[in-house]
């Protein structure tokens, strides 16, 4: 089978029939509605207009057929809105109003910006800075970039931690505390820094 293409010509003129066509039933609608098809019956088949012609019970009330719409978007504005009945809401019990009053109570108190989190590995604490400093020099002969942290206790009593960078990730910070516990013997702990 061979597939057939359409021409620019044909598609533009299956276009235009379209447009026609669309065009067409607008303006009979048009008409319809505005009354003018009643008037003069000749323009579509008498048997259109009888299915579209309102029926004789509606026909013969006075009210309906004698009564014109104009429904213009600013004659309609121009009109007053009819009264409504709306509750009555206390001030007090209003809770848009308690709200607001709240908030004006509160002080403005400024949030400091959030530093990301920061891990760090506490291989050890020592008494004294030399002891600290001595397992530094130890962990960088084995490759690791570690720091002396001077840190109080619970009793107030000075100690010097030895932490190792962890990155900004906890999951980070476990897997290079395994790495370091099983190459040095040491066990640590993770800890969270500023």
């Amino acid at each position: 089978m061979r597939r057939q293409t359409l021409g620019i010509k044909q598609v533009s003129l299956m276009v235009f029939v379209a447009i026609l066509v669309v065009g067409g039933v607008f303006f009979l609608g048009q008409q319809l509605m505005n009354g003018r098809l009643q008037q003069s019956p000749k323009l579509l088949g008498k048997s259109i207009l009888e299915n579209l012609a309102p029926t004789k019970s509606l026909a013969t009330n006075s009210s309906i057929t004698k009564q014109e719409f104009n429904y213009e978007f600013f004659s309609i504005l121009e009109q007053a809105a009819p009264p409504r009945d709306l509750p009555v809401v206390a001030l007090e019990t209003n809770p848009t109003i308690i709200a607001r009053q709240q908030a004006k109570r509160q002080p403005n108190v400024k949030k400091e910006p959030t530093k990301p989190q920061r891990y760090a590995l506490q291989l050890s604490s020592f008494g004294q800075k030399h002891d600290a400093q001595a397992f530094v020099n130890a962990l960088a002969e084995k490759g690791y970039k570690a720091s002396v942290v001077k840190a109080t206790n619970e009793s107030k009593n000075v100690q010097y931690e030895v932490h190792i960078e962890g990155g900004n990730k906890r999951k980070n910070a476990e897997l290079l505390l395994a790495k370091i516990e099983k190459k040095t013997g040491h066990k640590g702990a993770i800890v969270e820094t500023m």
